[in-house]
């Protein structure tokens, strides 16, 4: 529980990921183990059918009654401009583009980037591409080669983002360069700190560090899965950068599962690179997380 004042409490509330679901309270004391007998909800669409691994549909709730304002995603006016709404579990990719290209889905979600052209040259098919999170290279700050702070400058030194991320995108379009952990487009929140040492591509200067500091050739290794292309493709681009330096770097891949389980043992990887989605809040943010790549720091804790 918060026992003191936040600005952040409007934001989580209005968040998809955590919203308050407002429900009778009759319903939810009757409630089991097994969840709701029924659903009651109060927004622009009601739940009418599912069908497990197939589908769920949604009708228009005409006892909706909205806000007024321009919508901003956290409150304003919210239209049911569809009478239903039935969304499709499709994971085969060719499937779903298939199906978006003979008109039997409407909207498609979550293209592989590999289909980005195919679709762009179908004047049927208008894309929207929204910028949905960062592709981070995570530091083992704990235990390993990379503990020491000045190897990472020399890292950080040599890392060509650019060169990184078009091995991870197809296209110049689909990425931006940016210091910042969160959206640039979130104004309370953006901030180029850092700035001065992200993507340096610089590899003298990194072999000038490289030799000043206490690097013996230790193996340093990097952790990665090719269940994401854009995680292990990158991790090739970092390997090679850093062996340009004079790095001694292996890369080891396994597949996600057993990525993640490997990346909480801080002994087995020195770096690795990850996508991972944008928040709302920096508190809400994998990168500050002590889980997620070990960060132990005192001044992340107390801000």
């Amino acid at each position: 529980m918060v026992e003191q004042a936040t600005s952040d409490v409007l934001i989580l509330l209005a968040s998809q990921a955590q919203f308050p679901s407002i429900m009778p309270k009759e319903f939810v004391e009757s409630a089991s183990a097994d969840g709701f007998e029924e659903y009651v909800g109060t927004g622009p669409y009601q739940f009418d059918d599912w069908q497990q691994d197939q589908y769920i549909r949604l009708v228009r709730n005409d006892d909706f009654q909205s806000l007024e304002g321009e919508p901003s995603g956290f409150t304003g006016e919210i239209k049911a401009p569809t009478e239903t709404l039935t969304y499709h579990f499709v994971s085969d990719h060719f499937t779903r583009i298939s199906g978006l290209q003979t008109g039997l889905y409407d909207i498609a979600d979550s293209i592989p980037l590999e289909n980005y052209d195919l679709l762009e040259e179908d004047e049927s098919i208008e894309i929207e591409s929204v910028p949905g999170g960062t592709l981070t290279a995570f530091f083992n700050t704990n235990e390993g080669v990379l503990s020491d702070e000045e190897l990472r400058h020399v890292v950080l030194a040599a890392l060509d983002n650019e060169e990184i991320m078009l091995a991870s995108y197809p296209l110049p379009e689909l990425f931006s360069l940016a210091p910042g952990y969160l959206n640039e487009n979130q104004e309370q929140w953006a901030t180029d700190a850092g700035a001065d040492y992200y993507n340096q591509a610089d590899p003298d200067l990194a072999k000038q560090l490289l030799e000043e500091s206490s690097y013996d050739g230790e193996e340093i290794t990097i952790l990665t899965t090719p269940d994401y292309n854009e995680m292990y493709n990158g991790s090739l681009v970092i390997q090679e950068q850093l062996r340009n330096i004079g790095m001694n770097v292996s890369v080891d891949t396994f597949d996600f599962a057993t990525f993640l389980e490997t990346k909480d043992d801080h002994s087995r990887w020195d770096l690795f690179l990850a996508s991972t989605g944008y928040q709302l809040t920096p508190p809400q943010l994998l990168a500050v997380t002590p889980e997620w790549a070990g960060l132990d720091d005192e001044q992340v804790r107390s801000g």
